[in-house]
C-alpha cells in the first residue's frame, strides 16, 4: 500500500503514430490462391473429436493466405479462436494470446501461393465446450499498389 496514493509522475496522453509508420522490406509479389480454392479455404481443418486439456494438446488448421504484409492488422487480429454459446460465438484468443500461434509460408513462391497455419496450445485451464479457430487476411492482386 503507498503512504500517499497521488501519482509520481504527470504525463500528457502520448501521440498515435500507426498511421505513420515505415515499411523499409522489399517489395513482394501478388497472391494467388492454390488451384480450385479461395482465399480462406480450410485446406486442412482441426481433427473432429474430443480433447482432453489436461494433456496440452495442439489444435491446428491449415488455410489458403495472402502475405500478411499486404496488411499488419494493427488492432485486428490474423486468428481467432471461438467458444460456441447459445446466442452464437464468442472470441476466446486471438493473435494477441500467448497460446496461439501464427505461421505464414509460401507453398509455392514463383506462383505466390502461400498458406497460413493457425495452432492453439491448449492448457487445463480450457473449460470443455465446442471451439473453432477463424482466420483472417488480405490478398494482393496482379499489378494493385
Amino acid at each position: 500500500m503507498m503512504a500517499n496514493p497521488k501519482h509520481s509522475i504527470e504525463s500528457e496522453t502520448l501521440p498515435d503514430f500507426t498511421n505513420r509508420t515505415f515499411n523499409f522490406a522489399p517489395p513482394y509479389r501478388s497472391d494467388q490462391p492454390h488451384l480450385f480454392r479461395s482465399f480462406g479455404d480450410t485446406l486442412k481443418d482441426v481433427t473432429d473429436g474430443y480433447f482432453n486439456a489436461n494433456l496440452n494438446p495442439v489444435i491446428s488448421a491449415l488455410f489458403v493466405a495472402g502475405n500478411p504484409r499486404n496488411d499488419p492488422m494493427i488492432g485486428k487480429t490474423f486468428l481467432t479462436v471461438e467458444k460456441k454459446q447459445k446466442d452464437g460465438w464468442e472470441i476466446v484468443r486471438t493473435d494477441n494470446d500467448y497460446d496461439t500461434r501464427f505461421y505464414w509460408q509460401y507453398k509455392h513462391p514463383l506462383l505466390g501461393m502461400s498458406e497460413a497455419r493457425i495452432e492453439w496450445h491448449v492448457d487445463s485451464s480450457v473449460k470443455p465446450g465446442i471451439y473453432r479457430l477463424g482466420y483472417f487476411g488480405h490478398s494482393r492482386a496482379s499489378f494493385s499498389k
